[in-house]
C-alpha cells in the first residue's frame, strides 16, 4: 500500500491536507518522497508533517532553522 504524505502543519495542529504528489517506491517496504522546506516556514519553529499509511495518520514533528 502506497503512503500519502500530508503538508506540514504548525506544531501543535495535526496535517489535515492530502499532497498531490505521489510517494515513489524505493524500495521493498521504502517509499520515499523530497520535501522542500522553503523560508515561509520560519515563521514556526515547529511544524507537523503526516504520512497516511492505510487508515493510520503517522504524525512527525519537525524543527526548522533558518
Amino acid at each position: 500500500m502506497r503512503p500519502a504524505y500530508h503538508d506540514a502543519a504548525p506544531y501543535p495542529t495535526i496535517p489535515f491536507h492530502r499532497d498531490a504528489f505521489a510517494m515513489r517506491s524505493a524500495g521493498p517496504g521504502l517509499w520515499s518522497l523530497p520535501v522542500t522546506m522553503t523560508q515561509s516556514l520560519s515563521s514556526h519553529l515547529y511544524w507537523n508533517i503526516g504520512v497516511k499509511i492505510g487508515s493510520t495518520l503517522h504524525v512527525i514533528r519537525i524543527r526548522v532553522l533558518f
